[in-house]
């Protein structure tokens, strides 16, 4: 089975947002579909770990989703993770696109600088759409943008 590309940026992003020491299986082709079955058909699955146990690619899958609504996904009950920071000035676009994440460096005239480290391209989307209900998504796309202008300027 072929996978489309938003099927892909959705695993692409479940990944993205799973905390590193959650990632400890590889995530097969299987993997993907038994997840693509339970997320977009509500398909229940036997193949899934325990509850909190990830002991597979897909309860990978599983969990990463859970983390990418907890960072990113807000109702009227529930703040998202990065909501208040935002609103508060404590955490920019700018860290959260990947700004001035990467390692320190020395440029040509010995000054040390951050480096630009930015989020894959799907996970940038998926914050345009679900941060505040995509109200801020030309401010991401702008912020963005002057990231990947820079990294690509960092690594001529």
């Amino acid at each position: 089975m072929k996978f489309t590309k938003k099927q892909e940026e959705d695993i692409e992003t479940c990944l993205y947002f799973l905390p590193t020491e959650l990632k400890k299986f590889d995530v097969t082709e299987e993997d993907k579909r038994n997840f693509l079955d339970i997320s977009e058909k509500g398909i229940k699955s036997d193949k899934l770990g325990k509850f909190g146990e990830i002991t597979s690619g897909l309860d990978m899958l599983v969990w990463g989703k859970v983390w990418r609504g907890r960072h990113c996904d807000s109702s009227i009950s529930n703040q998202c993770l990065y909501e208040a920071g935002i609103l508060d000035g404590s955490v920019p676009y700018f860290t959260l696109l990947g700004g001035d994440c990467g390692p320190i460096i020395t440029d040509k005239e010995g000054n040390e600088k951050f480096t630009h480290l930015p989020i894959p391209f799907s996970v940038k989307e998926y914050m345009k759409k679900s941060l505040f209900k995509g109200r801020d998504a030309e401010l991401i796309e702008n912020c963005y943008q002057e990231i990947m202008e820079e990294f690509k300027n960092q690594n001529d």
